[in-house]
């Protein structure tokens, strides 16, 4: 307990895990970009980043009546662990992916508020 007498839990964010499948029901992911994704304090390439925009979103939020909101036209980032190339315009899914939320604010400092996706991949998918 800490002075307050309050308990401050650690370590809790490794039993959160994020459901992509309930997240990406109801979406369409357009390629934008394909570049080449590298570690940032080696420099080692790891794979490819695959850049996408939601095209469609009708997911349920599961919202109250009358609120509505969407992630219409937001920006995803898809790093592949292989290099891949993946034409702009193409529909396409995440294979296996391994996602993370985190926060953000304004100013690229972490938050508790959670807004962005880290997602890691083996392998992107178009869909015909």
């Amino acid at each position: 307990m800490n002075q307050k007498g309050e308990n401050k839990m650690k370590a809790l964010k490794v039993f959160v895990t994020f459901n992509w499948n309930a997240f990406a029901e109801g979406k369409e992911f357009t390629v934008r970009d394909c570049s080449v994704w590298t570690d940032f304090n080696t420099k080692k390439v790891m794979g490819t980043k695959v850049e996408v925009i939601i095209t469609k979103d009708d997911t349920d939020y599961h919202l109250k009546d009358g609120e509505a909101k969407s992630n219409l036209l937001e920006r995803l980032i898809f790093k592949v662990t292989k290099d891949i190339r993946i034409p702009a315009n193409s529909k396409v899914r995440p294979v296996n992916p391994r996602v993370t939320a985190y926060g953000r604010d304004y100013h690229g400092n972490f938050t508790n508020y959670v807004n962005q996706l880290a997602i890691q991949c083996d392998d992107v998918e178009i869909i015909p």
